[in-house]
């Protein structure tokens, strides 16, 4: 049953489809079911490696007409249904090299990551946060000690594991050696995300709307994460899960219940299958990708 004008969801996967034992709800697979029965749209929008996804993709049946995703924060966009590649930008080959020799000198050594096909290459010995990102992804560590010379094809982003106070610290100083010339932000407070300029999941996201011939204001997107905020102010309705930090809540039109609280459901029911005068509703304001600007590609080159 189709509730009215196609509109579409945009997820976030971790602590956000996903719970905290990294699976989908069955009320959650049964609003999304009934969505993409109604005739809307469902999109991906993960930080995560497309290789990372195939596991998610398969559980919800995902190749099928009405689904997309946004993988690598933003570096590469796909249609599910056909196959069809709507974006595919990697790193400079110089980043990978130079992300290992500044790293090589702190003390203790960070990890530093990037992907070959199902694999994590890893440039020094696995820690805590590379090995948190290998069960999340379903892909096994590799460490390559030559990584910078190693590293000679092309990748969508490369990754730095730390601790907290020590990843806020190299985000800064990342920022301060590549300006505007790489989109840098941390996808959780131990993730430091490096991807090509003018990448994020709202400029992703830009280019699935505008394949499928719709606007922002018939986008609902939830997330938990910094990474999320841009596509939460691009949409008509941004949307923060219960779980998310305060600077999500702040950016969002609307809070919902956490990721280990069916936060989907209460989404899908109330923007997709509620029906008013005969439809669902998108009842937010709309916000440009990124901070006042139009343009969701220079919203993400700004790094969040």
């Amino acid at each position: 049953m189709n509730t009215g004008k196609k509109k579409a969801l945009a997820l976030d996967l971790d602590g956000t489809l996903l719970t905290s034992d990294k699976k989908i709800s069955p009320l959650t697979r049964e609003k999304l079911e009934a969505l993409l029965g109604a005739g809307h749209v469902l999109i991906l929008a993960s930080g995560r490696p497309t290789p990372g996804m195939r596991f998610v993709v398969k559980d919800l049946g995902f190749h099928r007409p009405g689904c997309c995703m946004v993988t690598y924060n933003g570096a590469y966009v796909q249609d599910c249904g056909t196959g069809e590649v709507l974006f595919d930008k990697t790193l400079p080959a110089s980043v990978p090299g130079e992300l290992f020799r500044l790293l090589r000198q702190e003390r203790p050594l960070p990890g530093l990551i990037t992907y070959l096909d199902t694999e994590i290459l890893s440039a020094f010995p696995e820690n805590e946060f590379t090995a948190r990102t290998s069960r999340n992804n379903a892909m096994p560590v590799r460490v390559v000690p030559d990584f910078d010379t190693y590293v000679d094809f092309p990748v969508h982003k490369c990754m730095i594991t730390a601790p907290e106070e020590t990843a806020a610290r190299l985000e800064r100083k990342l920022k301060e050696v590549y300006g505007e010339t790489l989109s840098i932000c941390r996808s959780e407070s131990y993730f430091l995300e490096v991807m090509p300029a003018g990448t994020s999941k709202a400029a992703g996201l830009a280019m699935v709307l505008d394949y499928l011939g719709m606007g922002p204001e018939a986008l609902v997107c939830c997330g938990d994460g910094e990474n999320d905020i841009p596509m939460i102010r691009y949409a008509g309705v941004g949307v923060a899960m219960g779980n998310a930090r305060e600077s999500v809540k702040a950016a969002a039109d609307f809070v919902t219940g956490s990721n280990d609280e069916d936060g989907l459901a209460q989404v899908v029911d109330r923007f997709f299958l509620t029906r008013t005068d005969g439809r669902a509703q998108i009842c937010g304001k709309h916000h440009p990708a990124g901070s006042g600007t139009e343009d969701p590609e220079e919203a993400g080159a700004g790094g969040l």
